[in-house]
């Protein structure tokens, strides 16, 4: 039996699950969900249960972790060595200090060994150069190689799924 694929949800994920002004984007992260999320293991950070209470409204913030519950996403802990990560991720050049909440998903995920980080950020994290950039890093450092993407590139063109 092939072992499930692993995925880390970062905050952005999570947060077009409510996202009032877009709904194209809202509708394709429930359809990734609902064709992804049974074939591959969830997983998430502290750092995404952290920036998901900025959420201002109460409401929506409930039905998010409703939503993470009912998903049985499953936390990645392992910090002390997230944090050294991170610290190579700037010294290799993969994002600038400007991006430590990026530098830590990506550690996150590399730390938990995941298969793939599925972000809504196509400005920063999922940019081909930071894709490029991640999987040097992880083959240079051998360590299993994380693919960075849309829930729409993540799907369909790595997973094989259709979202859209």
């Amino acid at each position: 039996m092939t072992p499930k694929p692993i995925l880390y949800l970062e905050a952005s994920f999570w947060r077009r699950l409510v996202d009032q002004d877009d709904p194209d984007r809202r509708r394709a992260t429930y359809a990734f969900l609902t064709r992804i999320a049974r074939r591959c293991d969830l997983r998430i950070s502290r750092m995404v249960v952290a920036e998901l209470t900025e959420v201002r409204d109460p409401e929506l913030r409930r039905r998010l972790r409703r939503k993470i519950e009912g998903e049985r996403v499953r936390p990645i802990t392992v910090g002390i060595r997230v944090d050294r990560l991170v610290v190579d991720l700037l010294r290799a050049g993969v994002l600038g200090r400007g991006h430590l909440a990026d530098l830590y998903h990506v550690g996150y995920a590399v730390a938990g060994r995941c298969d793939y980080l599925v972000t809504w950020d196509a400005d920063d994290l999922a940019r081909p150069w930071t894709q490029r950039k991640v999987e040097e890093f992880c083959r240079g450092a051998g360590l299993k190689v994380v693919r960075i993407g849309t829930p729409v590139e993540v799907g369909e063109r790595w997973l094989g799924v259709r979202i859209l």
